[in-house]
């Protein structure tokens, strides 16, 4: 250990013999340097705080508290999405098992878009609803383009007549070929105040409209002669009802959650981002 000078002059002894030696000295200073590092040694550093962690639907994610006292990203502190990659936090819970929703019915499904999107969009409808006119003409077209069309949802049209009319045409549609099916609803929805308002049948406008989809009048006739289709759909209807509390029209299910605040482009959008489809 080198000596540190002595700023006020050359060490001096006493010859009296009261003062310290200088020997002493430099004794006692290395004993309490070796003394401070043999404490440092085995003195355990202070324990860091651990961090946390929260589990989620998509995983579990860690919160980093450091000096500043923020924490590092968490979906679940941040809202119901991450900003990066638009995944749910949790996804929402289905109002009606998905499995039971897609059990085969009396009628096969006929599904716009692609059989395997992962979002699946069921809409059960009345062929003499105002309101499902107006979603197939407004509404429709928007959630084709956004979500159907880019092979994130496909959607489903299955029949809930509200009265004979509705039956009929609902007979009519299942008559044409599965390719045209959802083109001869958009049709009869697009034209609905020609045959479904005003006096008289309006099995001549019907005829009028179903030549345009290759229907002869007498294969018109034979499809709404065909007492099996029309307890088949009626059958739709009634499962629907049943086990699914349908109690108006149009009702949808988007991966079977319900959208019970209007059937809008705006909600559309809520569920699909709850999904990550977004």
């Amino acid at each position: 250990m080198s000596k540190e000078p002595n700023k006020a002059g050359p060490e001096k002894t006493s010859q009296s013999g009261s003062g310290v030696p200088r020997a002493a000295i430099i004794v006692v200073a290395v004993a309490a340097a070796l003394a401070l590092l043999v404490y440092n040694f085995y003195t355990p550093a202070p324990t860091p705080t651990p961090p946390t962690e929260t589990t989620s639907a998509t995983g579990t994610s860690t919160t980093d508290t450091g000096a500043s006292g923020t924490s590092s990203s968490d979906p679940t502190t941040s809202g119901a999405t991450t900003a990066a990659s638009g995944t749910p936090a949790t996804p929402p819970t289905p109002d009606v098992a998905i499995d039971e929703l897609m059990k085969p019915g009396p009628l096969p499904d006929v599904v716009l878009g692609n059989p395997d999107a992962p979002v699946t969009i069921v809409e059960y409808a009345s062929m003499t609803c105002p309101h499902c006119a107006h979603f197939h003409a407004e509404v429709l077209p928007e959630v084709k383009t956004k979500y159907i069309d880019t092979g994130k949802a496909k959607l489903i049209f299955r029949e809930f007549p509200l009265d004979n009319l509705a039956v009929g045409v609902s007979m009519l549609a299942r008559c044409v070929e599965p390719s045209k099916f959802n083109a001869f609803i958009s049709t009869m929805f697009k034209s609905q105040r020609d045959w479904a308002v005003g006096e008289g049948s309006p099995l001549p406008k019907l005829l009028e409209i179903s030549k345009q989809a290759g229907f002869t009048e007498d294969s018109f006739n034979k499809c709404l002669e065909n007492q099996k289709l029309q307890e088949d759909i009626v059958a739709v209807r009634t499962r629907a009802d049943e086990n699914f509390g349908i109690t108006g029209t149009p009702t949808f299910f988007i991966n079977g959650v319900k959208l019970k605040d209007g059937f809008g482009i705006e909600e559309f959008d809520k569920v699909m981002n709850a999904f990550g489809q977004g």
